[in-house]
């Protein structure tokens, strides 16, 4: 009998997957990986399901090139959803509506069949969009006991002024969703950071803030940020520090060359209320932001359900690309996922909106 198959959903270049099919090798694992460019051409599928007395859901093959062997849909056991690149190869000649029709059953073929398998996600796509909502993960952050900055999401003038004023002048902008649109599918333009809000900042933009909605937060003070990895059940924290000087102390992202990194221990309670936000969102992986304080003090600050951490590996060496190889391998505990009988039952997760799911913070 052939050992469990895991698929990497996934764009070719990507050196986070490197690393992992490089961990996976060594536990002697099978592995496939396959992205949306590969339809129409090397990608093929045909499933069917059975008679509706045996129950045994999709049955069928999945055939990575027109020469390679088919491999049964029943040997997948898990699924790492990492970033596809939601482009597909389709011929020249297709008219503009033609291949609009086609992706869109392409997405929703392969997409609802890899969804109905009974395999282990990480994460699920449709998780992964759940949890990408800012201010619901700020709501359900704070139910878990987090203190969260005072935050103001308005598109009023007049409140961005009053907050300023409450916050005693330290707020920062941060945005909603990824930043900078792309340019085209698959396409990276670049983010906005977090920025520092002076009181003429806000004076100039002061007539533009009533055309769309902006996140305010007040600035907390740091002795480090800690990035926490969580991986199924195991959690990774990481303290990175920065000159005074340096812009990292806004956002860490701003001078990667002047960051400090050391293995951080969270407190129990700590890392309870990390499982418990990630099973919240049903996902098997996520990088989680926290502010500690001079005073000790941990800040939730965001959750990212699908961000980076190969740097994090370089610069600590922690197991990160092993870790996620035993989860998706079977060889490593799952995130639990908590009952609705916790207290962020009365936030319910959105009904994701139709397309696919989206990272929201590109290279972070």
């Amino acid at each position: 009998m052939a050992s469990p198959l895991i698929g990497i959903y996934s764009q070719a270049s990507d050196a986070h997957v490197e690393r992992v099919v490089t961990a996976l090798r060594r536990q002697g694992c099978r592995w496939i990986q396959f992205d949306d460019a590969d339809l129409p051409f090397a990608l093929q599928l045909s499933a069917e399901l059975a008679s509706p007395e045996a129950r045994a859901g999709w049955c069928g093959r999945l055939r990575l090139s027109p020469s390679a062997e088919p491999l049964p849909l029943t040997d997948l056991r898990s699924l790492w959803y990492r970033r596809p690149s939601r482009r597909y190869g389709f011929p020249e000649g297709l008219t503009t509506e033609g291949a609009a029709f086609a992706a869109a059953e392409a997405r929703h073929g392969l997409g609802g069949l890899l969804r109905s398998l009974p395999c282990l996600w990480v994460s699920s796509p449709d998780a992964i969009r759940a949890a990408s909502w800012k201010p619901l993960q700020l709501a359900v952050a704070q139910r878990l006991g987090w203190r969260i900055p005072r935050t103001l999401l308005t598109n009023d003038p007049q409140a961005v002024l009053d907050f300023f004023e409450r916050c005693e002048e330290r707020v920062v902008y941060k945005p909603l969703s990824q930043g900078l649109p792309r340019p085209a599918p698959g396409q990276w333009q670049g983010g906005i950071y977090t920025t520092r809000l002076s009181r003429q900042d806000v004076q100039a933009h002061l007539p533009t803030l009533s055309l769309t909605f902006q996140l305010f937060q007040e600035a907390i003070p740091k002795r480090a940020d800690v990035r926490v990895t969580v991986i199924g059940a195991r959690l990774f924290a990481v303290a990175m520090t920065a000159p005074e000087d340096s812009p990292a102390q806004i956002d860490f992202r701003l001078d990667y060359g002047a960051l400090r990194y050391e293995g951080h221990q969270l407190p129990a309670e700590q890392e309870a209320a990390c499982l418990a936000l990630v099973g919240t969102f049903r996902l098997q992986f996520a990088a989680i932001d926290l502010v500690l304080t001079p005073e000790g003090e941990y800040v939730f600050l965001e959750l990212n359900p699908n961000g980076q951490w190969g740097w994090l590996e370089e610069a600590t060496g922690l197991p990160l690309a092993a870790s996620l190889a035993a989860l998706l391998a079977g060889q490593a505990e799952p995130c639990p996922w908590p009952a609705q009988a916790q207290p962020h039952a009365r936030l319910p997760l959105p009904v994701p909106p139709p397309g696919p799911a989206q990272d929201q913070e590109g290279t972070r």
